[in-house]
Formats: C-alpha cells, structure tokens, sequence
C-alpha cells in the first residue's frame, strides 16, 4: 500500500533477523536507511548484523552512524565497546564501556564486558573491583556472582569463589549444572563436593 513506510520495512528486517535469514533483513534495514537515514535502530541493528556475519568494518559503519544519532544511548556505547574490544582497540573499548556504564548503570553487560577484559591481562582484582560495582548497581544477576567467583579462583580466594557460586545458584538453579562442567572451578567444586 505505502512502498515508504518505513516502519514495515524495519519490523520486516527485524522478523528476517529472528529467523536467521540475515541476507534478506539487511535488505529491509537498508531500504529503512534509504528513507530515513537517521533511524537508530536500523543502523545499530545492521551494525550487529554486520557482527555476527564477522564483517567488522560494516559493523563499525553503521554503529557509529548509530552513535551520531544518539550519542548516549548505553547499549550503542556497548556495542562499540564490543566491537572495538574485538580489533584490538582495548582503550577505545574500555572507554565505550565506562561511557555505557555511565549512562546506563543498571546493564549488566557492560560491567561483565569491561572486567572481563582485565581478567584476559589476568588483573584480577581490577576485574573483580569492576564486576564488585556491577553487582552494587545489579545485584539480581546471578551471571555476575558467577564470573566474580572465577575471578576469586583466579587468585586464590576459594571461599569467596564459593559463596559467589551459591549466590549464582540461588539466584538461578540453571548455574548449578552449568558449574559443574566448568573447569576453570575444579577447585571449589572440591569444598562443596560437588
């Protein structure tokens, strides 16, 4: 009826995406951005598109598109945090993170994302004084709890790593299983005999 309406063509992308036909939903978010090149979404979409089909010049493209439209937006920030982390540009990457944290404390992610990175230089406690204020700001998310309790493996403090994997658990039973194939907690599973 309307071949410009461009919100069809930006819930028909998103719909392409969620079936995993990426080819046909680039074509929708492009044909969004050739009636409005200022959609947010479209661009940061693509931009994520372009991420898990590994093209990481493209998806850089279209988040900083992204970014000029909002430059505030937590989960843009993120996502170029994500992306910058993965070319190697960890300074730029940390910067995004602390941005993403600053507009938007209560996302998990990007505490994770951001003491994850110290925990790849094997700076533990950095990470875990990273990850210690994202469970001040979300202390509902048992992922945090989880990875804090491999950060205190890390350097040896395996009662700390013990209570965090029970507060994981009890937060969510599914981190139960999943520990228990976990090697890099062989030495807690000991305490608790799991």
């Amino acid at each position: 009826i309307d071949k410009n309406y461009d919100k069809a063509y930006f819930f028909l992308a998103n719909c392409y995406d969620e079936i995993g036909e990426k080819e046909k939903a680039i074509e929708c978010y492009s044909k969004v951005l050739s009636i409005n090149p200022n959609d947010l979404w479209a661009n940061a979409n693509l931009g994520c598109i372009y991420d898990e089909l590994e093209e990481i010049t493209l998806a850089i493209k279209y988040m900083e598109k992204a970014l000029q439209i909002d430059h505030k937006h937590f989960r843009i920030l993120f996502n170029m945090g994500v992306f910058n982390k993965k070319l190697g540009n960890l300074e730029l990457a940390e910067e995004y993170y602390k941005k993403s944290i600053e507009q938007n404390p209560y996302y998990p992610y990007s505490y994770l994302n951001y003491a994850v990175m110290y925990r790849e230089k094997n700076d533990y406690k950095r990470a875990i004084e990273i990850i210690n204020d994202g469970i001040a700001d979300n202390e509902d998310e048992g992922f945090l709890y989880y990875n804090r309790a491999c950060f205190y493996v890390g350097i040896n403090e395996l009662e700390l790593a013990l209570d965090d994997i029970l507060k994981s658990i009890e937060l969510n039973d599914f981190f139960e299983e999943y520990m228990k194939k976990d090697e890099e907690l062989n030495s807690i599973r000991v305490l608790e005999k799991y």
